[in-house]
């Protein structure tokens, strides 16, 4: 809209300059835009953000900011060396741009230097160091005052901290959050306290006491702090009223050297009433104007108290803002006060456009949510909910949303975006849309339809709106100091400033510090999630970079990162003993939030002894039990505290690594909601393979690493069942896949009948081949993972391949349902997988190739259920089926140790089904049956058995040539009665002399005739009797069908004979193929419908190639058989000889299969036969049958004799 490369610039602090660039569009209508969404940019050039926006800032808005400022209640100066640090970064009410700061610092009694230093400072922080108090004697009070403005407003907002100064010793306690708190009353707050000086450097742990300080009475508020004695204190949702301030006092206690020190501070918290909460049971879109339409809200809610809230509807032209009034000229909605709105069809308008607005109340607070309806001319059975919610979306989270709908069997969706930057939309087909992380663009609006299509092509469509939130923001960089130091002695101090939420609307932001040394993907967290902008930590050695994880509450972030900078390892004469590991390890543990972080430091960078690897395994696993909730980030410090134990070698067991990994993933049964980042799953394969790596290395038991395989294979499968939860069904790889040099995770999702006889490509010409039946569910989601261990043996051939299946949800009449992923196991002797692996190395020379899985139980590798399909050793690849799920492997075999034949293990029976053996005695059966009766028949038939009946045939009329048909090609005996004499003249030989011409003759022209001379009229026109044999001669040349007429040299028993030996024949030649090129001993029970459903296009190829074996042997049979056996004997006895060979070997071939068949390769068998049958009959004699007319027709046969005059 604003061209191309448009300038846009800010002329003061209220005012957008834009420039538009070349090939702008201007939009006729107008858009508003709320002054509160408006980013101020720092950059000349327009941002996404900016694109398609008309600017018009409400300035009648509050735009005032709100400062706070949170630092320490008191300090004592006779403890330790710390800073005073006083942070404003939780000030609100930035509007997208910067705050200015100034600060004041008054000492009572006075002290002009830290006052005039303080108003020099203009940053989000101030650090007081204990050089600037070093003057003060005696107890003094010090209050610290900020004073803020943001960009848009001339008006400040100033906030201060009253802390206690003392020379006596005492620890300083402060709140992460800041001595004022602001909160919701349906939030869940957790206020920590910690200390931020102790006395002496004094590792004792620390107690603590909260008590309930305000002056108003309140029960809860006081049992809440009486039963808490952490540093936490938990308030659950809905706990208190709108009200307050509600103060606690937190004590903390600690031994130093057999003195008590303590030291206090207080909180206030203030509590809001929640905003009211709208939602409409349906969203825009297109209704039926024959149909009722209703829409409910009674999911709005008020998240503090949901009673009393009140309900009222309006409805306005869309066009002109006018009342909506119905079909009968009333105003349509009047005074509805109900949480459900129904308008019925006999008040809609065909083709109005009407804008209803549904208005929630209570107490002083209010909400709306308005939806467009354009009603359309006509009926469909379709109908689709869209709930419309007035909630943000997080850009940085999987977006899930979908829609409930009744339509016919048949209905088609499609999915597409009506507004806001385009995106992808993939898949577009299903009622459900997912819209991936990092898709949308922060503080954007979109608008999707959905579109159905039902049986009768009639069409209906809803909008679904979504509204982006902008999230946390940093001005300022981040800053490590010192920039140089050495490894858990040094302490550095992290800050990063001018960070807020860029909507002013989800405080307060969390920090969570991380680090991550070069050459690594891998980040470690520093400490725990905080509300502080700046933390002090000590660091592990190497080269590394620092980072910081900015979130607003609605998990929308960004990350910032420090220049690489350099940690020292120990200097000789600093070098950390045990007991100084063991003091440190304590010192940064005294705030518990710290012990998976600082086992990271210190393993990564330390060699430890045993006690203090025991301490930190169980402080770990304490820890764990006593948090009430668990966060990526925090698992996220888990497993990189996991990892780097695992690098203390020494200390290591395969019992230890078991108890690790036993571990974590009972966390993700605890916390079942807890779906891992892809920093997680880097770092959980990560441990998988330092596991893999010592079961490699170590000896100390047999089979060491094909059970660590097992136990890391079923470890990733846990962690990547959550890392994929929220997917729609897609054919993508495990968040892009988790690969290190020596370990690949994939995964594939999608519906079964998506998955049959599809191949899947991995990395280094590793293939996967899906067979054609996938014997789940068809509404079922399936996902097969696929894991590859490469290069932990030096004899290894290829790597070792594990696949399973699991089951993730269903997809059935139109919903679609998405489950925590459960385990399938996969199983079958039928529909093996081809998996193609590369082999590393040739096998020996006489070796040939094999394959091998292993066996659990066992604990030994074998060749059952898996066996080599082929080899190709230009590509070195060699492709194996497998039949059931599990670990494999490709080895090299000794031929002559003469391995077992392939049995596939299978847990079904072997059923029997013995259809072909039917199918066997029934032909058989029908042929003895019908042989005496085609003998009778054909004697019946014989010309010599026919009365005679002539008429007068004029020889040589010049339309009555003679027309011999094909029963003088096939045979040379013709009888004639001539008129005169009865004489008989056979083929060959004449009753008359060669001169002798007939000049009439009466012939005889029965229906089995077999010469036939036949005069036609003047007119050209065929007579009836000649079409009835011209179809009589096409129709006798089909073998099967050809058996009701005559044939002299090729009788009716010799054509039955033919049937039955190609029938008997085929049925062989058809078991022997599934015999040869199928499992044919494994396969239970199978209902004869599921056999035709399930039939392959392999098994057609089996029944095409036995066809193509048979025909030959038919037509031999066929031709020999018509021949004349008195001048032909050895044809006819060469069939008959051949014919009864093929049967006497088809039927003990036939009977032998039937009992080694299983059920439903029997089947399949007996499905097969049937289409050769067919084939047979109706497409293969039908050819044979025209081509052999049309020969006839083109080469008739010539007369051996002459007629007389």
């Amino acid at each position: 809209m604003m061209g191309t490369n448009p300038i846009c610039s800010w002329t003061d602090s209220k005012n957008l300059k834009i420039a538009l660039g070349s090939g702008f569009k201007l939009r006729n209508d107008s858009i508003d835009l709320d002054g509160t969404y408006i980013l101020k940019d720092t950059k000349d050039t327009c941002t996404t953000n900016y694109q398609a926006l008309s600017v018009s800032i409400a300035m009648g808005s509050n735009t005032s900011p709100t400062a706070k400022l949170s630092g320490p209640e008191s300090i004592s100066l006779g403890c330790g060396s710390d800073s005073l640090l006083y942070s404003s970064d939780k000030s609100t009410g930035s509007f997208g741009g910067d705050f200015t700061y100034t600060w004041k610092a008054i000492m009572s009694p006075a002290l002009s230097s830290l006052s005039s230093w303080a108003e020099k400072q203009t940053s989000s922080s101030l650090t007081i160091t204990r050089d600037k108090l070093s003057s003060v004697s005696s107890d003094a009070t010090l209050t610290v005052t900020v004073t803020i403005k943001n960009w848009l407003s001339e008006t400040t907002s100033s906030a201060s901290v009253v802390t206690s100064v003392s020379p006596q010793q005492s620890l300083s306690v402060s709140f992460d959050s800041g001595s004022s708190v602001s909160m919701k009353a349906s939030d869940k707050k957790e206020v920590k306290a910690k200390v931020t000086s102790v006395c002496g450097g004094s590792t004792s742990a620390i107690s603590w006491k909260w008590s309930y300080v305000s002056t108003t009475d309140n029960s809860i508020a006081s049992s809440l702090a009486s039963s808490t004695t952490t540093q936490k204190l938990s308030i659950p949702k809905n706990t208190f009223t709108a009200g307050g301030p509600y103060s606690f006092t937190a004590t903390a206690s600690q031994d130093n050297s057999g003195t008590t020190v303590t030291g206090s501070a207080t909180v206030s918290i203030t509590v809001t009433s929640s905003p009211l909460y709208i939602e409409l049971s349906k969203g825009s879109g297109q209704i039926s104007s024959s149909k009722d339409y209703t829409v409910n809200a009674d999911k709005s809610k008020d998240p503090d108290d949901s009673s009393g809230l009140t309900y009222a509807w309006t409805c306005a032209n869309h066009e002109d803002g006018s009342t909506c009034k119905g079909a009968d000229g009333s105003i349509l909605l009047s005074n509805e006060a109900n949480s459900a709105l129904t308008i019925p069809s006999a008040k809609i308008v065909k083709g109005a456009e009407w804008d209803i607005t549904c208005t929630i109340s209570k107490d002083t607070r209010t909400a709306s949510l308005t939806i467009t309806l354009n009603v359309l001319d006509a009926d469909t059975s379709s109908s689709i909910e869209i709930p419309a919610i007035a909630t943000k979306a997080s850009s940085q989270n999987k977006n899930k949303y979908s829609a409930s709908v009744s339509s016919s069997e048949g209905s088609t969706f499609i999915w597409t975006q009506k507004s806001g930057l385009s995106i992808s939309i993939s898949p577009n087909n299903l009622p459900s849309l997912l819209i991936p992380s990092g898709t949308m663009s922060d503080g954007m609006a979109y608008v999707f339809t959905l579109k159905i299509t039902d049986s009768n092509s009639v069409s209906l469509s809803v909008d679904l709106s979504v509204s982006v939130n902008l999230g946390a923001s940093c001005s300022g960089a981040l800053a490590v100091s010192p920039t140089t130091g050495m490894a858990l002695i040094d302490t550095f101090t992290i800050s990063i400033s001018g960070c807020v939420d860029r909507d002013d609307e989800d405080y307060p932001l969390l920090y969570t510090y991380k680090y991550s040394l070069s050459g690594s993907n891998s980040k470690y967290t520093i400490g725990s999630t905080t509300e502080e902008s700046q933390i002090s930590s000590k660091l592990s050695s190497g080269e590394q970079v620092i980072s910081v994880h900015v979130c607003d509450q609605l998990d929308t972030c960004e990350d910032y990162s420090s220049s690489k900078l350099t940690v020292s390892k120990y200097s000789p004469g600093r070098r950390l003993d045990t007991s100084t590991l063991m003091d440190t390890y304590l010192s940064m543990t005294l705030d518990p939030d710290n012990i998976p972080s600082t086992i990271t430091l210190i393993c990564s960078g330390a060699t430890i002894d045993s006690s203090l690897f025991a301490k930190m395994w169980s402080d770990l696993q304490s820890y764990v039990q006593t948090q009430s909730s668990m966060t990526v980030n925090l698992l996220q410090s888990l497993l990189g505290s996991v990892y780097s134990m695992t690098s203390q070698t020494d200390l290591m067991s395969i019992s230890m690594y078991e108890q690790l990994i036993t571990w974590l993933n009972s966390i993700l049964t605890t916390y079942n909601t807890l779906y891992p980042s892809q920093d997680n799953m880097n770092t959980v394969v990560l441990i998988g393979e330092s596991y893999l790596n010592y079961g490699n290395s170590t000896s100390f038991s047999d089979k060491s690493f094909e059970k660590s395989v097992l136990y890391v294979n079923d470890f990733y499968l846990t962690w990547a069942v959550k890392a994929t939860h929220d997917d729609l069904v897609t054919q993508s790889s495990l968040s892009g896949n988790q690969n290190t040099d020596n370990v690949q995770i994939y995964k594939d999702r999608n519906f079964r009948k998506d998955m049959e006889n599809k191949t899947k490509e991995y990395t280094n010409s590793k293939i996967l081949t899906y067979p054609s039946i996938l014997e789940f569910d068809d509404d079922s989601i399936m996902n097969m993972r696929a894991n590859f261990y490469q290069g932990y043996s030096n004899d290894s051939y290829s790597d070792i391949a594990l696949f399973s299946f699991g089951n993730s949800g269903t997809y059935k009449d139109y919903t679609l349902t998405i489950n925590d992923e459960t385990y399938v196991p996969y199983s079958s002797t039928d529909y093996p997988f081809l998996i193609e692996l590369p082999f590393y190395k040739n096998i020996s020379e006489g070796m040939v190739w094999g394959c091998q899985y292993y066996n659990e139980t066992s604990s030994n590798w074998t060749e059952s259920n898996c066996k080599v399909s082929s080899i190709n050793n230009e590509d070195q690849t060699v492709k194996v089926k497998v039949y059931h799920f599990s670990m494999y492997k490709l080895v090299e075999i000794n031929p002559s140790d003469n391995p077992p034949p392939y049995v596939p293990t299978s847990s079904s029976s072997c059923d029997d089904n013995y259809a072909p053996l039917y199918i066997l005695v029934v032909t058989l059966f029908i042929g003895l049956i019908l042989a005496p009766i085609m003998v009778i028949i054909d004697r019946i038939s014989h010309p010599a058995a026919t009365e005679i009946k002539t008429r007068n045939v004029p020889h040589n009329s010049p339309s009555h040539s003679p027309r011999p048909t094909e029963r003088g090609l096939m045979r040379h005996d013709i009888s004639i009665h001539a008129s005169q004499g009865e004489e008989s003249v056979e083929s060959g030989q004449s009753g008359s002399s060669e001169d002798e011409v007939v000049e009439s003759q009466e012939i005889d022209l029965t229906e089995n005739s077999i010469v036939q001379q036949i005069g036609g009229p003047s007119n050209d026109e065929k007579p009836e009797d000649e079409v009835k044999y011209e179809l009589q001669e096409l129709i006798e040349g089909h073998l099967a069908l050809g058996i009701f007429y005559y044939r002299p040299t090729f009788s009716r028993v010799a054509r039955l004979f033919t049937l039955v030996v190609v029938i008997i024949f085929e049925l062989l030649l058809e078991g022997l193929l599934y015999f040869g090129f199928e499992d044919i001993n494994s396969g239970s029970e199978t209902a004869t419908q599921t056999l035709f459903d399930d039939y392959e296009g392999n098994y057609f190829g089996y029944m095409i190639l036995a066809l193509a074996i048979t025909i030959p042997v038919e037509i031999f049979m066929v031709v020999a058989f018509s021949i004349d056996r008195t001048k032909a004997p050895q044809w006819s006895a060469a069939a008959v000889t051949l014919g009864v060979a093929i049967l006497i070997g088809s039927i003990v071939g036939i009977v032998m299969l039937s009992y080694d068949f299983c059920h439903k390769w029997s089947g399949y068998w007996a499905v097969s036969f049937l289409w050769g049958i067919l084939i047979e009959i109706f497409i293969m004699e039908t050819i044979y049958m025209i081509v052999r007319y049309f020969i006839i027709q083109a080469y008739p046969p010539v007369e051996t004799s002459k007629s007389k005059a």
